[in-house]
């Protein structure tokens, strides 16, 4: 993939700042269409995600290893040995940031990952937390619980062009985290490709979502009093 499509994913991990299902979701599918079985691209998706989670706020960095869990989990391929290389300091660097709170959430996270990185990273990483402190990490999380579900046309190798879909989840997350406009693209994306279209085609992007409209001001009453 070119620099736009890669511009277009550090645009929308800019906007990642709560821990939002469909927004992580919607990254998630978005890597996968980026790297697209590619080592390489793999590569600099996984460092932008590295990037964002370094340069993020103490209290937003769980978030971004909750994106970078989803990928490893639901994407796979060569995303998890790209993880693996810095996980240790990337895991370990944030580690030391945050308050008791979110410690055990990362803690509870570096449980779920037994069987998805090699145990030399695994090692590495628990060895450099505080004694006593990997003891209690489980299968539960804020955003844990398995593979995502397949969403709407992404299923069956779709191609959508990635810069689009970029400029959509962007503007997706900057007006709330409506992943629909997102999907339906996709959706249109493969309905175009089944019909034989070019494999780059895709529908029209939909504007932002509009914000919400402020509530009408309440009614003044009449003037004047009764008889």
């Amino acid at each position: 993939m070119g620099d736009e499509e890669m511009a277009e994913y550090a645009l929308a991990l800019r906007e990642l700042k709560v821990n939002s299902k469909p927004v992580i979701t919607s990254l998630t599918m978005l890597a996968g269409e980026i790297a697209g079985g590619d080592e390489a691209a793999a590569a600099t998706v996984a460092g932008l995600v590295e990037r964002h989670i370094r340069a993020a706020a103490p209290k937003t960095k769980l978030t971004g290893f909750y994106l970078l869990d989803s990928i490893v989990k639901n994407v796979k391929g060569h995303f998890v040995q790209c993880f693996a290389r810095n996980l240790p300091d990337l895991f370990l660097g944030a580690f030391a940031t945050q308050d008791e709170a979110t410690k055990k959430s990362m803690v509870r996270l570096l449980g779920t990952w037994t069987n998805v990185f090699p145990q030399t990273t695994l090692g590495a990483i628990k060895r450099g937390l505080p004694p006593g402190a990997s003891q209690s990490s489980s299968s539960s999380g804020a955003f844990l619980g398995g593979a995502l579900p397949p969403p709407p046309g992404a299923a069956g190798g779709v191609h959508m062009n990635a810069a689009a879909a970029g400029s959509l989840l962007a503007s997706m997350v900057q007006g709330g985290g409506d992943v629909s406009a997102l999907l339906k693209s996709i959706a249109a994306a493969k309905a175009a490709q089944r019909a034989g279209s070019p494999a780059e085609a895709a529908a029209p992007l939909p504007p932002p979502p509009a914000p919400p409209r402020a509530p009408p001001p309440p009614a003044t009453p009449p003037a004047g009093g009764g008889g």
